[in-house]
């Protein structure tokens, strides 16, 4: 009975949830709209979670008062899901089927064995110690000693609480953390970045046929790019549970889907997302902070010299929430004191 209900609420938490909340913001198409729902939910944790992690508040406080933030969205995506436009009209042509049977064969790997190093020690340690403790970021991860403070590589995830975000994901599902690190989000995370991928194709590529190859293509580039344990495909097919993985894996393919989009939609649709992109970002590792800014700052560049002046306020904007992490980590680590 445990394992069956476990199913529904992982089928709730990874599936309807995200569906749901993006269909709150009526995005196109189911891979569109589970993406940008993902997106939003990432960014709306972060807002909530950084504040109640400096005041020093329970665990419970904080995966409470998220699930009811997410409760309006929710309900307001699943009146809507109904009026929108959202599973594919085309059958997919075999090279999307190949691609589809490659990223398959990948997330499989996931299931079926795991990849342990020491960047796990941490930040595992730390979500399950918001679970079993009701405390965040208050113990020693190395050696469960409650300091009070925040200490150490601690600081960092001060402004970046992946590992909260884990014991919440555990908190609704029953799942402990790190089998769900390792097992049931890593799979998950790699089907994310590959959509991310299908709809950079989108924006490429008119023809169905040339959009299935686009993926075939970043699927198998992946199983080939290994030349060593930094690389963008190391981090997606081994270790993508890490937030400095997903920073690579996941975050980098979205912010070039929306600067494509920005570069050629007028509306301001896409800046709201660019900015839940920047926040969401900064969820994930302390490199999200300066990826997610010198990304920004990259196509503000391509912005000056394109001439399109105009966008340059919205850029600045998206800009403001990661430079405020940035800053609130150094002064906390005391170099702003």
């Amino acid at each position: 009975m445990l394992r069956v209900l476990q199913a529904f609420l992982l089928l709730a938490v990874f599936g309807m949830v995200p569906l749901a909340v993006g269909s709150a913001f009526r995005r196109r198409g189911l891979m569109e709209t589970y993406v940008f729902g993902q997106v939003f939910m990432w960014a709306l944790f972060q807002i909530l979670a950084v504040p109640l992690v400096l005041l020093r508040l329970s665990f419970d406080a904080l995966w409470i008062s998220y699930a009811l933030a997410l409760l309006p969205f929710f309900i307001m995506g699943i009146c809507r899901i109904r009026k929108q436009e959202i599973m594919p009209k085309v059958l997919p042509d075999l090279w999307t089927c190949a691609a589809v049977f490659v990223i398959l064969f990948q997330a499989g790997m996931y299931l079926l064995g795991q990849h342990v190093d020491e960047d796990d020690a941490r930040w595992i340690a730390e979500a399950n110690d918001a679970l079993l403790r009701n405390r965040m970021l208050l113990d020693n991860p190395a050696t469960g000693r409650y300091i009070g403070h925040f200490a150490g590589e601690m600081l960092k995830d001060v402004f970046s609480p992946f590992s909260m975000y884990m014991a919440v994901l555990s908190r609704w599902t029953m799942i402990r953390p790190p089998v769900m690190a390792h097992t049931v989000y890593a799979p998950v995370l790699l089907l994310i970045s590959y959509m991310l991928c299908a709809l950079t194709g989108r924006e490429l590529f008119s023809r169905k046929r040339e959009q299935g190859i686009f993926v075939l293509g970043c699927a198998v580039v992946n199983l080939f790019y290994a030349g060593n344990t930094m690389t963008q495909s190391v981090f997606t097919l081994t270790r993508i549970w890490q937030g400095k993985a997903v920073v690579a894996a996941v975050i980098m393919p979205l912010f070039l889907l929306l600067f494509l989009r920005l570069s050629r939609e007028q509306g301001r649709t896409g800046w709201l997302w660019l900015a839940a992109a920047g926040t969401g970002a900064c969820l994930f590792s302390g490199m999200g902070v300066p990826a997610a800014l010198i990304l920004m700052g990259v196509y503000g560049g391509c912005v000056l010299i394109s001439g399109r002046v105009r966008q340059i306020p919205y850029l600045l904007i998206c800009m403001v929430l990661p430079v405020l992490y940035g800053l609130g980590y150094f002064w906390l680590k005391g170099g702003l004191a």
